[in-house]
């Protein structure tokens, strides 16, 4: 959606050169980012995010799929860093990557990003540096659940598939409880449920 690669590039604009560098291994121009954010549209990739209270996209994991597993990128602005953030959305890659039976999280980064080696060590993320490069690979062994709820998420899975909703952005608001995603909108009104305000 227009509004979904608006809030991106107000994202990614947001970010410095050096945390571009960071986020994407090597410095990268703005039309370069825009580039980024249309392939990205266009593969259907995932992209998941956090909103301040002014509705900015402060904090943004992108996903892909790899040979090895699925790759994830995490951005967050400045002021709004160690909050949790990106563990949040790490945590959400974990929940995605099990949902659709992915068996590891990859990540790329540079060997001087002290922030994401962190973030992957938390996780126990092993991670090996070659050069000025560092690679992560998490092996995610799928959590014995009940039939029941095995029943369930594939109901949500086929309810949401069902009304045709692959979203670029899924939002949460941090700072209030009354706010629904336009994720959860469309899941409510595909089951015929009224969102709780």
């Amino acid at each position: 959606m227009p509004r979904d690669r608006a809030a991106l590039l107000a994202h990614f604009s947001a970010l410095s050169a050096d945390d571009l560098r960071q986020r994407f291994g090597q410095a990268i121009r703005p039309e370069g980012v825009a580039a980024y954010v249309d392939s990205v549209e266009a593969k259907g990739q995932p992209s998941y995010g956090i909103l301040n209270r002014d509705l900015d996209l402060v904090a943004v994991a992108q996903f892909a799929a790899a040979k090895d597993g699925l790759e994830v990128g995490i951005s967050v602005l400045s002021p709004y860093r160690r909050h949790g953030l990106a563990t949040a959305l790490l945590q959400r890659a974990v929940r995605y990557a099990r949902a659709h039976r992915i068996n590891a999280l990859v990540m790329h980064t540079r060997a001087i990003n002290s922030e994401t080696l962190a973030l992957a060590r938390r996780f126990g993320m092993p991670l090996v540096v070659v050069g000025a490069e560092a690679d992560g690979r998490l092996k995610l062994h799928r959590r014995p659940a009940s039939k029941a709820r095995e029943r369930r998420s594939a109901a949500r899975v086929r309810a949401v598939n069902g009304c045709g909703a692959t979203p670029t952005l899924e939002v949460k608001d941090s700072g209030a409880t009354t706010r629904h995603s336009p994720v959860q909108r469309q899941q409510a009104s595909c089951r015929g449920l009224p969102l709780k305000e």
